[in-house]
């Protein structure tokens, strides 16, 4: 199975089920969306509009110049603390996914989001409020090639890793923070477990976001990284060393290898697959039905003749984790 880069939704969706990893990203199958998930991106642009109006205040320039077409009716308030600033972010930006959305946006919906940014605003006396932090970089996106010997690809390129973290600020001189926002669940998908500190420590988005800051700020001493589940008030804290580059290329070099020399993709098999994956869900048999066309004719076939027209290997469309 061929591969080009790695970014942190690509590797957990390998963790969990090979099969859907391979319709994904091999495939280039789209698998859909939901309305929690939208939700959560509807939350995300509300915060990174905050961010962003924060970082123009910090360079002297107009808070309001955010280049967003989220924003078609923002409305300027005297200042970016103003709450009628908020609610004129979040108003605009829910309608905007309204418009675009399979999904009911109603007015249940509309007070989810709102409940969320609120969360994500006044935790703690606003310790991850935007507007109370040194902004380093709104939707920071990396890419960068692994330059090691064994991440050379048959083409001769280098594998790539690839992704975009929520929001960078400074906490202290030379300390960044990372700060992902989540709101889903804090459980594992496979085992439905509860997350605490030692499966974050191990967690590859995490270890790959510590990877990519260390690339792309090399002057920066220290890193901390924060995965904060805004529905539950739970962020999760993490400070990593440079030990966990070489752990993180440990990651990707098994998993790279486990891609490369796989030629029968393993289906997950649980609960997840008739009630959560779009590839089996609601009658669907694709993941089936690939799974016994691989079987008879084998994976390259089925990869040269199943494949999306203008699907590349290469795609990438920021945002993404």
């Amino acid at each position: 199975m061929d591969i080009s880069y790695f970014r942190s939704s690509s590797y957990n969706c390998w963790e969990l089920c090979q099969q859907q990893y391979f319709l994904k990203y091999v495939l280039g199958l789209e698998d859909g969306s939901n309305l929690k998930a939208e939700l959560g991106s509807t939350t995300h642009k509300i915060l990174e509009i905050l961010a962003i109006q924060k970082k123009n205040l910090q360079e002297g320039k107009d808070s309001f110049l955010v280049d967003d077409p989220a924003l078609e009716t923002l409305k300027k308030h005297k200042d970016i603390f103003q709450e009628a600033n908020v609610l004129s972010i979040t108003k605009s930006v829910f309608d905007y996914y309204k418009e675009r959305s399979e999904f009911d946006f109603g007015d249940t919906e509309f007070k989810t989001v709102t409940k969320y940014v609120n969360k994500a605003l006044t935790f703690k006396n606003g310790i991850f409020d935007p507007r109370n932090l040194k902004i380093v970089e709104p939707e920071t996106y990396f890419e960068f090639p692994i330059e090691k010997d064994w991440a050379k690809l048959a083409n001769g390129d280098y594998l790539k890793i690839r992704g975009t973290m929520d929001l960078t600020v400074e906490r202290f001189p030379l300390v960044y923070e990372c700060i992902d926002w989540k709101t889903g669940q804090i459980k594992d998908i496979k085992n439905g477990k509860l997350k605490d500190f030692n499966y974050f420590n191990d967690d590859f988005q995490l270890n790959l976001y510590f990877y990519a800051l260390c690339k792309k700020y090399p002057e920066i001493k220290q890193f901390i990284i924060t995965i904060f589940y805004i529905q539950f008030n739970a962020p999760f804290t993490m400070a990593f060393d440079r030990s966990n580059l070489i752990k993180t290329e440990e990651m990707i070099h098994k998993q790279m290898e486990e891609i490369q020399n796989c030629t029968q993709p393993k289906l997950l098999n649980n609960w997840f697959c008739d009630r959560v994956c779009y590839f089996r869900k609601n009658g669907n048999n694709t993941c089936v039905r690939i799974k016994n066309r691989i079987l008879k004719e084998g994976i390259d076939t089925v990869t040269l003749e199943e494949s999306i027209k203008g699907h590349s290997l290469d795609f990438y469309q920021s945002p993404g984790g």
